[in-house]
Formats: structure tokens, C-alpha cells, sequence
């Protein structure tokens, strides 16, 4: 048998720790002025994610640009939209980008 009081105050230590680095996000997030996504399609099961954004986002009245940069950014428009208000991307403070990130480093 191990030792279950060592197990649960690591545990414990551990999510105390994450909580912090939550409430970080959420007060960087609530101060932002630009926020960029490069390659994450922001997947319907990533509800943390989604929680995060929104509740950082909530009272953000700061918020000047939303970059989103994805190969299949159009595509995913609607799972951005989840987060992402339409009127956002109406005004062009949100706006999505098809393209890879090494796509900018080739010479053309």
C-alpha cells in the first residue's frame, strides 16, 4: 500500500498550483488588447478552453484584435465563432488567416 495522505496533499499542492496559473490566464486575458490562435482549431470537447476565453473575455472592453491563424481556418470558422462573436468578425477585430506557419518563411 503507498501512502495516500502523501498522494492527496500532492494532488491537493497540484491543483492549487493549476488554479493559479487559471486565474493568471483569465486577468491576461481580461487586459488584452491582441489575442492570437496559431494552428488550434479550438475543438468542440476543449470546454476548458472555451471557459477560459469567455470568462477572460467577458468584461474585456480593451480588446482590439483577434488573429486566427489555421490551414483550415475557414472551415473552422464556426468552432471560432463559439468564442468569437460574428459581430467581432463583422468589424474586423477578429479575422481568420488560411495558411501554415511555415508558409511565411518560403520565398516566392
Amino acid at each position: 500500500m503507498g501512502n495516500e495522505s502523501g498522494n492527496v496533499w500532492c494532488v491537493e499542492r497540484t491543483l492549487r498550483l493549476l488554479l493559479r496559473v487559471w486565474d493568471a490566464a483569465v486577468r491576461a486575458i481580461a487586459k488584452a488588447t491582441r489575442i492570437v490562435l496559431v494552428g488550434f482549431s479550438i475543438p468542440p470537447a476543449d470546454q476548458h478552453f472555451k471557459y477560459l476565453l469567455s470568462v477572460g473575455l467577458k468584461d474585456n472592453s480593451s480588446l482590439r484584435l483577434v488573429r486566427i491563424v489555421d490551414p483550415r481556418a475557414s472551415a473552422l470558422r464556426p468552432q471560432y465563432e463559439t468564442v468569437f462573436r460574428e459581430d467581432q468578425f463583422k468589424y474586423g477585430i477578429a479575422s481568420i488567416r488560411e495558411q501554415r506557419t511555415a508558409d511565411r518563411n518560403v520565398r516566392r
